[in-house]
């Protein structure tokens, strides 16, 4: 049944940007979830980046049954392109963007809007849902913020607040004023090869947000292992993250805030490109190293940095990058990936799944702690008999 328009009168509360690229199996129910809302005031300002699939034929369906939609239709220029091309054309209160791969629960704009005009908020952010695309399953995000740390339920900044930097770059799980957003002049970097935004978006956001407020409540729902996904590359690619991690801080020098919030940066930084650095081949390893290097060498003149949030795998790993010693770092995610297989098979008795062999063997290759024992598991599967 098509959505009846609305008088010119009717305020429009949220406007939502979905960029949209090659997708056409998830985007159905995200723009479902999106009209299924209870927060009715909503424009959907949907960008089709010249997807090569069906997504724009599915787009312009939508937009024929309910004229909250509004289709945009551009030549492939990149994520960042396409949520700025989408803002530009929002009329709403408050600015919102959604992954075209996710989908939310039925409230999430609604709690989030009424919370931020109950504090003339900036931003309001949810916590969200991790959902597993393999066994369609979700579980709520580690970054709750009722698990990660006591955050106010009350208003607040970041200079009263600064742990909301260690929070999961989850810019889609926030709106955002509109009148705030302009102020500051926040937008996306644009460029065909330019992605994981969200750390930047945030850290401008946060920093320069007079209110922040939190619903407690997962509200969104992240399909973070999708095939294809930004966030699986292994190869040049993810060489972006150290740079989008050197325009964070250097934007934090600029506004004279990265001593204040040192800490939780870096701790945010260090999660973020952990996993890029160690899943890399070598040929791009070196230079990746190279680039988080330098993001990490003001530390060195920060004396009130002292690992507050850092484990003792984090803290050696900037250690190797202040001596520049790319060797030490990958034996130290090395070791800590023994380290939890290990763990792992303490209490199965088995290695995972995929593994067909004793489990001691984890044991042993923690031992070894070389780049030796990244193949050892294989070595093993071969050399060593099931247990039947």
């Amino acid at each position: 049944m098509k959505h009846k328009k609305k008088s010119s009168t009717t305020p429009i509360k949220i406007s939502v940007v979905v960029p949209v690229y090659q997708v056409e199996q998830f985007l159905p129910q995200c723009l479902n979830s999106i009209l299924a809302q209870t927060l009715k005031e909503l424009e959907i300002i949907v960008v089709d980046d010249g997807s090569p699939d069906n997504c724009g034929h599915i787009i312009d369906e939508y937009a024929k049954k309910d004229s909250r939609i509004i289709p945009i239709h551009q030549d492939n220029q990149g994520y960042g392109s396409a949520v700025n091309n989408g803002i530009k054309r929002a009329h709403g209160q408050y600015l919102a963007v959604v992954e075209s791969d996710d989908f939310l629960e039925p409230e999430m704009y609604a709690k989030l809007y009424a919370k931020a005009e109950k504090y003339h908020a900036d931003i309001a952010k949810c916590s969200f849902y991790n959902f597993n695309q393999d066994n369609q399953q979700k579980t709520i995000s580690s970054e709750h913020p009722d698990q990660l740390f006591p955050c106010p339920n009350n208003a607040f900044c970041l200079r009263d607040y600064p742990k909301i930097l260690m929070s999961h770059a989850s810019i889609w799980s926030m709106i955002y004023r509109r009148s705030f957003w302009q102020k500051n002049h926040l937008s996306f970097l644009e460029g065909k090869n330019i992605n994981y935004h969200d750390i930047l978006l945030m850290t401008q956001a946060f920093s320069q947000a007079s209110k922040i407020v939190v619903v407690k409540e997962p509200l969104y729902n992240w399909r973070y292992n999708r095939a294809g996904n930004s966030t699986d590359v292994s190869d040049e690619r993810a060489l972006i993250m150290p740079f989008m991690c050197q325009k964070v801080v250097d934007f934090l020098q600029e506004k004279d805030l990265l001593s204040f919030c040192a800490e939780e940066i870096y701790y945010n930084i260090v999660n973020a490109n952990e996993n890029f650095f160690s899943r890399l081949p070598w040929r791009f390893r070196l230079q990746y190293f190279d680039q988080l290097r330098q993001v990490f060498l003001p530390l060195l003149n920060i004396r009130t940095f002292h690992f507050k949030y850092f484990n003792y795998w984090q803290r050696q790993l900037v250690q190797a990058l202040w001596h520049n010693d790319c060797l030490r770092a990958w034996k130290i995610y090395q070791r800590r990936l023994n380290l939890m297989i290990w763990r792992h098979s303490l209490f199965s008795k088995r290695l995972p799944a995929d593994f067909d062999g004793y489990w001691q063997i984890c044991i042993l290759g923690l031992q070894i702690g070389t780049a030796f024992d990244y193949n050892l598991y294989s070595w093993a599967k071969i050399k060593i008999p099931s247990k039947k």
